[in-house]
């Protein structure tokens, strides 16, 4: 008798079961547990993000932050900030990093597109550029 939305057992199937039951089935090869890292890793754009925003919030800037994992494989490239001042009517784009970080991937072009369509992008690497950028 067969029951609707169940596949009709195979030979193949049967056999499988039969051999866990048995315990002749390959186990699977248990996982390496992770080595657990000994000092937190440095974060310095995450640490200047978050004082960039809270700094150019403080000064009624609007702040809009790109996440990554929203962006998708195809917005690779994307600035880390969205930035408006409409008390001296500047927009664009924020770039934030390292002081040794440079831009990788799509960044550059990126950049360029922005600046070749009149569109603002600064690279900042402190809260005193992120305010001189934004006025």
């Amino acid at each position: 008798m067969s029951h609707p939305g169940i596949a009709k057992p195979t030979i193949k199937s049967c056999v499988a079961g039969v051999m866990v039951l048995a315990g002749k089935w390959p186990a699977k090869k248990a996982r390496k547990a992770r080595a657990r890292e000994t000092t937190p890793r440095e974060q310095p754009e995450r640490e200047l993000r978050n004082t960039v925003i809270k700094e150019l919030r403080r000064h009624g800037v609007k702040v809009m932050r790109v996440e990554n994992s929203i962006t998708g494989i195809n917005n690779t490239g994307l600035p880390d900030l969205w930035v408006v001042n409409v008390n001296k009517n500047i927009a664009g784009w924020i770039e934030l990093k390292s002081l040794r970080g440079v831009l990788t991937g799509n960044q550059p072009q990126f950049r360029e597109d922005c600046l070749l369509c009149g569109v603002k992008h600064w690279v900042v690497r402190s809260v005193s550029e992120a305010m001189e950028a934004i006025g």
